[in-house]
């Protein structure tokens, strides 16, 4: 894409202009088996922004591996482990240059009971090299309380706790990144309901 910047309302006679290039491969190799579903994948991503004629290029490297599988009780199950390594190539970076690698292992299950009640839950244990990541989980259900042929009505509630490493441009841009910025760490809940109406 090549394309004009809209410049900021207090702007005039500027003409920022950037031009993007994106290339993307992926190649995935998937095993069906009483066992489950497997699946490996492996992917190449370069980004390059050239922005008023200064490039900046991000490189990411993926792999990742899947298990999807039936356990006993007719639980349905996934664990997944993912790699990513980025090199990013930005000269307003204090060095010009930084590289991450980051993992998430995760283990996800889920079981229905009677057709009416669907119970999920999900534990995940990200990496990122600098940083101490905990244990994250996710836990929540659905629950139908009204099925007739036009209309469903389910109560829908869900708890998490979330961890987030601040970004590359936050630690590293020249005059405003910080290498000592601490991750953050969350907890949330939600609750409702959904009506469905059918013709």
């Amino acid at each position: 894409s090549d394309r004009n910047i809209q410049p900021l309302i207090n702007q005039s006679n500027v003409n920022n202009k950037q031009f993007d290039r994106n290339h993307r491969l992926s190649v995935q190799y998937q095993l069906l088996s009483r066992a489950g579903a497997f699946v490996m994948q492996g992917a190449y991503i370069n980004d390059l922004i050239v922005y008023n004629k200064l490039p900046s290029r991000v490189a990411r490297y993926v792999g990742m591996l899947r298990h999807d599988a039936m356990l006993p009780g007719k639980v349905s199950a996934q664990f997944a482990v993912e790699w990513n390594h980025i090199v990013a190539e930005i000269k307003d970076y204090e060095n010009g240059s930084a590289r991450e690698n980051r993992y998430d292992v995760s283990a996800s299950l889920q079981k229905t009971f009677y057709g009416r009640l669907s119970l999920s839950v999900n534990l995940r244990k990200p990496g990122v090299i600098g940083f101490h990541a905990p244990l994250v989980a996710y836990t929540g259900f659905d629950l139908g309380i009204i099925k007739r042929t036009n209309t469903t009505v389910s109560l829908r509630s869900n708890v998490s706790t979330n961890f987030r490493v601040p970004t590359l441009n936050d630690r590293y841009w020249k005059n405003a990144g910080n290498k000592n910025l601490l991750p953050e760490r969350s907890k949330s809940a939600e609750a409702g309901w959904r009506l469905k109406l059918y013709n």
